[in-house]
């Protein structure tokens, strides 16, 4: 997919240098990965190593103090020196910074289209579900090419990856679009709603009622109990920390951006999951299987 990326680094807070690392880290994958074959434009080299953060120049991150460690050093340099012929001066960066005032907080942003501009980390995120839907992931790299782009979620790899098999004309790959659209609808909204104070079953009727009105409808329940299948094993390799989890909880693709018309094996699949639980993987939504019907 091409498009063209605007570096736009000057006058930028971070809370910590662990925030000014994590933007770097999202540059430089939204570089290697999203941007494969596009133009990388960062405006001006010598003025870009003028700018400034509240850590500094970057000149100075770069080269001078010891706010970042070697790698992140090196990995800044690289994304200044990355094209010092743009076509981007930084004063065409600050007139599309100042349409977008406050939601400016990362080091970059970018255009896919005339009035597509990604500016913030929501909507990078999401500019990430129509790279997917151009180049699906394999089944084996499925969980850990989309888990960076859905922080509130945790895709079981051990299982999400086998689930994935059942679907067949059309595969998972044909059908990304809606896969990531119930992907994104826990994420964005359902993780807010269970961060409320909503209990499991109230928070997928909340979800329903927020998509009801939409493009496509994401219905969500609870199945019966003693669904051996459902019984899903999650490691949580921080704490050295296993459970079986009965994970009831689902959405339910009864409706598909690319299908017209579904079958009932297409409209019977199932994303099943189970709620957060605090002190456990990051305290995220926890994504057991997406695929059939259990």
């Amino acid at each position: 997919m091409k498009c063209n990326l605007f570096f736009c680094i000057n006058n930028l807070e971070f809370a910590s240098v662990d925030d000014l690392k994590f933007a770097i880290d999202e540059l430089f994958l939204t570089k290697d990965k999203a941007l494969e074959g596009g133009d990388i434009l960062i405006g001006n080299t010598t003025e870009s190593y003028a700018n400034r953060c509240n850590f500094g120049t970057y000149c100075d991150l770069c080269y001078a103090n010891d706010v970042l460690d070697r790698e992140y050093k090196e990995k800044l340099c690289i994304l200044i020196e990355q094209n010092n012929a743009a076509s981007h001066t930084c004063a065409d960066l600050n007139a599309i910074i100042q349409n977008y005032p406050t939601d400016y907080n990362s080091l970059f942003g970018f255009k896919t289209g005339e009035e597509d501009i990604v500016f913030n980390i929501s909507s990078w995120l999401n500019w990430h579900s129509d790279y997917f839907i151009a180049s699906p992931p394999s089944q084996a790299t499925f969980c850990s090419l989309l888990q960076p782009y859905f922080p509130n979620l945790y895709l079981n790899p051990n299982t999400i990856p086998a689930s994935l098999g059942s679907f067949r004309n059309p595969s998972y790959g044909d059908v990304m679009k809606s896969i990531l659209y119930h992907l994104r609808g826990l994420n964005d909204f359902y993780y807010d709603c269970f961060k409320t104070g909503k209990a499991g079953d109230s928070a997928c009727e909340e979800l329903e009622n927020n998509f009801k009105n939409k493009e496509l409808r994401i219905e969500a329940s609870r199945d019966r109990n003693d669904i051996e299948n459902l019984n899903i094993d999650f490691y949580d390799e921080s704490t050295n920390t296993k459970k079986t989890l009965y994970c009831d909880l689902h959405t339910k693709f009864k409706q598909y951006f690319e299908i017209e018309a579904p079958s009932q094996d297409q409209r019977s699949k199932r994303l099943y999951f189970h709620f957060p639980l605090e002190g456990f993987l990051e305290g995220r939504v926890l994504i057991a299987l997406i695929g059939a019907h259990q």
